[in-house]
C-alpha cells in the first residue's frame, strides 16, 4: 500500500481517537496521549518543515514572520485548549521530570530565581514550541484565565517564530547563494 495513504489513515484515526477523547472526556488517557501526541507531531513537523520555507521564501522574512506567527500562534493555543480538556501527557513531561539529571536543571535555583525553569523554558521555546515551553512550566493544566500563562505563552510564541524565521531566511539565502555559485 503507498506510504501517502497509510499515512492518511493513521493521522486520521489519530484525530478521530484525539475528538472523541478530547470532548466526550473518555477514560482512555493513554489511547488519548498516543493520538494527541501523534496529530501534535504530524501537524508541528509539516508546519516547521514545509509551511514555514514556503511562506518564508513566498512572502519574504517580515510578511512570513507576521503570517506564520499568527497561524501558530491559533494552533499552539488551540493545542493548549484541547490538551487541557484531555489532561492527557502528549509531551511526555511528566516522564522527562522524572530523569534524575533532568530533574537536577528544573529545580535548580540561584536565590529566589528559578534558573532551571528559565533555561528550559528558553530551551523548549526556540527548539520546539509555545505550547511546549507551557506544558514544561505549568504541566497538563494550565490555567488561561492567568495573565502570568499569557504573558509568558506570547514571549515565548515570539521567542520560537523569531528563532524559526531567522534559521529559514537564513538557510534559505544560503539555498540562493549556493544555486548562483554552481550555475544553476
Amino acid at each position: 500500500m503507498d506510504p501517502k495513504i497509510l499515512w492518511s489513515i493513521a493521522l486520521g484515526s489519530a484525530f478521530l481517537c484525539f475528538a472523541l477523547n478530547a470532548f466526550w472526556k473518555s477514560k482512555t488517557q493513554k489511547s488519548s496521549a498516543v493520538a494527541g501526541f501523534v496529530l501534535w507531531q504530524a501537524l508541528d513537523n509539516w508546519i516547521d518543515l514545509a509551511l514555514y520555507p514556503v511562506m518564508i521564501g513566498w512572502l519574504g522574512e517580515i510578511r512570513g514572520f507576521a503570517v506564520m506567527f499568527a497561524v501558530t500562534l491559533v494552533g499552539n493555543l488551540l493545542y493548549l485548549v484541547i490538551n487541557g480538556r484531555t489532561e492527557a501527557d502528549w509531551t511526555l513531561r511528566d516522564t522527562i521530570l522524572k530523569l534524575p539529571v533532568v530533574r537536577t536543571v528544573y529545580d535548580w535555583k540561584i536565590g529566589p530565581l528559578a534558573v532551571g525553569k528559565a533555561l528550559g523554558f528558553a530551551f523548549f521555546s526556540i527548539k520546539f514550541d509555545s505550547f511546549t515551553a507551557i506544558i514544561y512550566l505549568y504541566g497538563k493544566s494550565v490555567d488561561l484565565r492567568k495573565a502570568k500563562v499569557w504573558i509568558l505563552f506570547i514571549t515565548s510564541h515570539v521567542i520560537c517564530n523569531v528563532a524559526w524565521t531567522l534559521l529559514v531566511g537564513g538557510l534559505l539565502a544560503f539555498a540562493k547563494i549556493l544555486l548562483k555559485t554552481t550555475g544553476f
